[in-house]
């Protein structure tokens, strides 16, 4: 029965990511034989920490467990895929959270740059989880880049640091650290990988995306582009045409929406 209290406590976030920072060295003594192997102990006070799980920590929202879509009347598919979780938390950090600025990307960052936040989302796609009406479960997870490497909670367990930079080659697990102990993992994330970065504020006006539209005249071709945020590429909701010389017909079409060269 204690064994499976404990997992239900760590293995999900869905149901279940920094206060006193207690150091690894202050308790890797009273661990016992199994050891993390994609992680390391960062951080574990349990006074505070047993109330919120990865997202809320990954947030910084950890007044309680958080879910995604709860900043945006939204929520969470275990069946969807990996860019619908993606959308969900871009629509909460476009809605209560109060961030104008959100780029999602595959590319991990090298650092948080211009951004406010960066986090990194993953989600299980085999079902791996068993509920205990024994229905099987996709669960999900989040970890956040911080100045000292990739940070993340496994429920409402220790912080910790990954030994790597989050890589679709590399799946994460939900092993953990819980009141001196270390614990093997139950659940694989083997989806790839989202990097979600955000701000308050948008950056500068600039040419975001092409529409679609445009046509020759004369020894140049015309090309109506949106304008939008020049960091996450949102459209402001206004356009203007670039001219660019052109001894067409036939025509190169813009790159921003052909990979390859295309002609008309």
């Amino acid at each position: 029965m204690k064994k499976r209290l404990i997992a239900i406590i760590i293995s999900v976030c869905m149901i279940l990511s920094f206060s006193t920072n207690i150091l690894a060295a202050e308790l890797a003594p009273n661990a016992l034989s199994y050891t993390l192997e994609n992680s390391t102990l960062y951080a574990w006070d349990p006074s505070t920490m047993l109330n919120y799980n990865c997202y809320a920590f990954a947030i910084g929202r950890t007044e309680r467990v958080r879910q995604p879509g709860e900043f945006s009347g939204r929520s969470y598919n275990h069946l969807g895929s990996i860019t619908d979780l993606a959308e969900v938390i871009d629509a909460d950090l476009n809605g209560d959270l109060g961030y104008a600025c959100v780029r999602i990307q595959v590319n991990c960052p090298d650092s948080i740059g211009i951004w406010e936040n960066v986090i990194a989302i993953r989600k299980d796609e085999t079902l791996d989880y068993v509920m205990q009406d024994n229905t099987r479960w996709n669960d999900y997870h989040v970890a956040k880049l911080t100045s000292v490497g990739w940070l993340h909670k496994p429920g409402e367990t220790a912080v910790l640091k990954f030994n790597q930079e989050p890589s679709n080659n590399v799946n994460w697990t939900n092993e953990f650290y819980y009141f001196g102990r270390y614990y093997p993992s139950t659940i694989t994330y083997e989806s790839e990988i989202r990097f979600i970065l955000y701000k308050t504020a948008h950056g500068s006006a600039s040419i975001a995306k092409w529409t679609g539209q445009h046509y020759h005249s004369g020894s140049s071709h015309f090309y109506l582009y949106e304008i939008g945020c020049s960091d996450c590429y949102e459209s402001f909701g206004s356009t203007t045409w670039v001219e660019l010389p052109c001894t067409g017909p036939t025509c190169n079409l813009p790159w921003s929406v052909n990979p390859d060269p295309v002609t008309e």
